[in-house]
């Protein structure tokens, strides 16, 4: 039997209800408190079993995390229902896979430092769904929406259009640094330079998430 209290499952769990777009409300901003106790909110398994887990002691933190779940939510519903149902049976095949899946997805979620990247986020995970791109692809680029500036990810498509023109080298240190942005060193004349490229990874992202 199913532990009621597993998140990680829960979320798997919600990603694949068919009725998940109808489920979620256009505007969330409006009444959240009273759409995750009494709207459809309720009906998401991964919305109830938060509930149930922490009752009436939900607080600031606990609200925002909600918020970036149903945010990353409504964007995975956007996934052709049949896909997301086949997504949801195949997982279902390994149930510690599922759980584990689910655990690694919400604590990519709960890291997010931008309400907006939730939504980055579920289009990256939309792409592993449609077979589009494999678990360890969407972990790595999970992780690099982790470690850049919002403002960075906006703009990576115009980043790479322009072959880095105008861009602070900062930023591209950053970007390289979150793999993104590929980065080589060479020397001429005595003197050490780096070079940035773009790469395989950074052209994933602009395709799943800016395109």
């Amino acid at each position: 039997m199913e532990n009621e209290k597993d998140l990680g499952t829960s979320l798997i769990k919600t990603v694949g209800k068919s009725d998940l777009a109808q489920l979620i409300p256009d505007f969330l901003e409006i009444g959240l408190d009273s759409q995750l106790t009494e709207g459809v909110l309720k009906e998401l398994p991964i919305i109830s079993t938060s509930l149930a887990i922490y009752k009436a002691t939900l607080g600031i933190r606990d609200f925002i995390l909600l918020k970036k779940i149903i945010l990353f939510l409504k964007e995975a519903g956007k996934v052709d229902e049949q896909e997301r149902i086949e997504f949801f049976l195949k997982i279902t095949e390994d149930k510690k896979y599922q759980r584990r899946v689910g655990e690694q997805l919400l604590l990519y979620i709960d890291r997010l430092d931008d309400i907006e990247k939730a939504v980055i986020l579920a289009k990256l995970f939309n792409g592993y769904v449609k077979r589009e791109i494999e678990y360890d692809t969407f972990q790595k680029l999970s992780n690099a929406v982790d470690k850049t500036f919002i403002g960075d990810l906006r703009n990576m498509k115009q980043y790479y259009s322009n072959d880095f023109k105008k861009v602070g080298k900062d930023i591209l240190h950053h970007l390289a640094q979150s793999g993104l942005v590929s980065m080589e060193s060479y020397m001429i004349l005595d003197t050490d330079g780096i070079i940035f490229k773009q790469n395989k990874l950074g052209e994933i992202f602009i395709r799943l998430v800016l395109s």
